[in-house]
């Protein structure tokens, strides 16, 4: 059977975010998605069950105890800042993170100390207030130990409200006209527009009014850019 476009665009998304590519890796998570009935055939093309949640994929059993064990010997504080920034993306700016816990930024920066000497984030210096993670396995983990062993299809309320949080801080604005902020927003770099229409896709039924715009333009763009499944999304 052929794997579907869509399915394979998550798929490759995955792989971007938490291993290097290899074929035969990529192999083994096909199998253990079939095998765990996550993805179906329907007429003769694999897709995406309807119960299919990446953040919950495990990453190989020797990385996930390793990063479980890592993250238990920390103190709960400095796990929740960190978990709140692996929904933000693969770098996190320090004062973006204080707004989101109300924190000083001087304490949270000692804080991400620990972090630091655990060997799970790198303070970015050419780049004043942003770190990353180490690698792509340690984000993937932190929101694998945040959602835990959850059956829910649904998406678990605390990562909606890390979402709304960041889009608001991004956004600016707690109410858009539709035409004012649609100018605004095609004016935007594209990777921070998609970044932004992506967490609102997952919160678009609390946004209202800003979701339409902001998914309107974010599709508009990814259309000009030639990623035509993308803006079919929004």
């Amino acid at each position: 059977p052929y794997v579907d476009d869509a399915l394979m665009h998550e798929l490759t998304k995955f792989l971007r975010e938490t291993e290097p590519f290899s074929p035969r890796y990529f192999l083994q998570l096909l199998q253990f998605l079939i095998q765990s009935d996550l993805i179906e055939e329907k007429n003769q093309t694999l897709v995406a069950s309807g119960s299919l949640q990446w953040d919950k994929i495990p990453l190989d059993s020797t990385s996930e105890v390793y990063y479980r064990t890592k993250f238990e010997q920390l103190n709960p504080s400095l796990i929740k800042f960190l978990v709140s920034a692996a929904f933000i993306g693969p770098q996190f700016e320090a004062a973006v993170l204080a707004k989101i816990w109300k924190l000083d930024k001087i304490e949270l920066v000692h804080q991400l100390l620990a972090a630091e000497k655990a060997g799970l984030v790198i303070d970015l210096n050419e780049k004043d207030d942003y770190y990353s993670f180490s690698n792509k396995k340690v984000r993937h983990a932190l929101k694998q130990f945040a959602l835990g062993d959850s059956k829910s299809n649904t998406i678990p309320q605390i990562v909606k409200e890390y979402h709304k949080t960041i889009v608001g801080i991004k956004l600016g604005a707690t109410e858009l006209t539709f035409e004012q902020g649609y100018n605004d927003l095609i004016s935007w770099d594209y990777d921070s527009l998609q970044d932004l229409a992506n967490r609102v896709v997952l919160i678009k039924k609390e946004m209202g009014v800003n979701a339409e715009v902001i998914l309107a333009a974010a599709g508009r763009t990814s259309f000009e850019h030639g990623d035509h499944l993308r803006a079919l999304r929004y």
